[in-house]
């Protein structure tokens, strides 16, 4: 694990170098085994890679993102885990939680 200061410049940086609306996105092959054992939307899952808040504590450098969006008519949070990849996004992790 590499430690690196509190300032969290990469996650900026690394931010700023994609765009999150235009860059093509592709799934770990897991993710589709637990479809429908976790019952989550693939089409939420995506929506929540490009539109998502960044959720500064669970992120790893060098690439490691964490996005959540929240769905209130469902009441339920889909939080992602994602590899950057120079010019693609990689879902590798999907997970949901009741509210907030």
């Amino acid at each position: 694990m590499v430690i690196i200061d509190w300032s969290l410049e990469w996650c900026v940086n690394l931010l700023r170098r994609i765009n999150r609306a235009k860059i093509a996105i592709s799934c770990d092959r897991h993710l589709f085994k637990n479809i429908s054992n976790r019952n989550f939307e693939l089409d939420k899952v995506l929506e929540t890679v490009r539109t998502g808040r960044v959720d500064i504590e669970k992120c790893a450098y060098p690439n490691k993102l964490c996005l959540t969006r929240y769905y209130g008519k469902e009441n339920k949070t889909y939080i992602v885990i994602v590899i950057v990849y120079e010019h693609h996004l990689e879902v590798r992790t999907v997970w949901l939680k009741d509210g907030r």
